[in-house]
């Protein structure tokens, strides 16, 4: 440290508290540490178990002891009707600020969005809308690869596919099967990670699935709530995080 910064440093008064209360701000932080250590130890244990239940349901060598059929692989595009939308003319201000929120492709994972079409400007472009729960998977940007089902009912923009899967087949299923195979179809087909995928060349992945619906349905939800479950803890790390930090901004003045 320079000399006149340390002098500086050395020559200022900060206020200290008497020894008991020290003691009692210091077991505060103590334990806060410790919440948000137990907390994130407790984020990346869901972590590892949803992986490997990942692994082990989707490659069949963990099975529900009513199931044992082998499961068929089918092209993507047999199991799900899916489509891609486009953008409205940014130089024509009508169409935009309505009540129609517009999803991109690095929204997927939101509720909310930072643009919202109007009725003109949907009608008047290639964009399409999509419902709640509709798997959404992002061909374009920084996020390519990430997939979703859909927080709200909306439009989307050419960088996103939206598929529905036929009343046969699970969603949260299929969700989950693309959200495992993303890290083998972003080093195969993406550059460096970087780049555009196609809605054709997603579409046609194979995916291993079950025939009975039954043993789709209870594969998806239980990866559902483990992923419910990690959200939670999550957002009580954050709630810590926030906390803390409020109480070194409140306490220390």
């Amino acid at each position: 440290m320079p000399r006149s910064d340390w002098n500086t440093v050395s020559n200022t008064s900060f206020p200290i508290p008497v020894q008991s209360e020290q003691r009692k701000i210091w077991q505060l932080f103590n334990v806060l540490d410790n919440l948000i250590a137990a907390t994130q130890h407790k984020i990346d244990a869901l972590e590892q178990i949803k992986e490997k239940l990942s692994q082990n349901l989707f490659d069949q060598s963990w099975r529900f002891k009513e199931y044992s059929t082998p499961w068929k692989e089918n092209k993507l595009k047999d199991i799900v009707s899916a489509y891609s939308g486009g953008t409205p003319s940014a130089n024509i201000r009508t169409y935009y600020g309505g009540h129609i929120p517009f999803i991109r492709s690095a929204e997927i994972h939101s509720s909310t969005t930072a643009l919202t079409l109007t009725q003109e400007g949907l009608q008047n472009s290639s964009a399409k809308l999509v419902k709640t729960g509709d798997i959404l998977y992002a061909l374009y940007g920084a996020n390519s690869g990430d997939v979703d089902r859909s927080k709200i009912n909306g439009a989307i923009n050419q960088a996103i596919l939206a598929m529905r899967p036929s009343k046969e087949n699970d969603p949260n299923f299929i969700l989950f099967q693309l959200m495992r195979m993303k890290d083998k179809i972003v080093s195969t087909y993406l550059q460096g990670g970087q780049g555009n995928l196609s809605g054709r060349l997603i579409l046609a992945l194979n995916l291993d699935m079950p025939e009975s619906t039954l043993e789709q349905r209870t594969i998806g939800r239980l990866l559902q709530l483990l992923c419910e479950l990690i959200g939670v803890n999550q957002s009580k790390y954050s709630q810590l995080e926030l906390l803390k930090k409020s109480l070194l901004q409140n306490l220390f003045v």
